[in-house]
């Protein structure tokens, strides 16, 4: 079973990251530790559709959020970094 977790690294309501992990694995105890919110499936498939209108409605203000909610085991890039960066400040 996965569960999904949503991530705002500049506390920034557009902007965000979709993750998928399996439940109970070592990704998901990371992801936990470092205080992303877990939401539920609906949830995620309404962030990824509210952003595909966002990009139809008003081009110039949106597309920093995904369309698609991405294994975690595809994206380990800056979205997960951003925190530790803004804390060594």
């Amino acid at each position: 079973m996965k569960h999904y977790y949503i991530h705002f690294p500049n506390n920034f309501r557009n902007q965000y990251a979709l993750f998928s992990v399996e439940a109970g694995s070592e990704q998901e105890q990371e992801l936990k530790r470092r205080g992303f919110e877990r939401i539920t499936r609906k949830e995620a498939e309404a962030e990824c559709r509210a952003e595909k209108a966002r990009r139809k409605d008003d081009p110039y203000f949106s597309g920093y959020a995904p369309t698609k909610i991405e294994s975690y085991d595809t994206i380990r890039g800056p979205w997960i970094n951003c925190n530790e960066r803004n804390e060594t400040k």
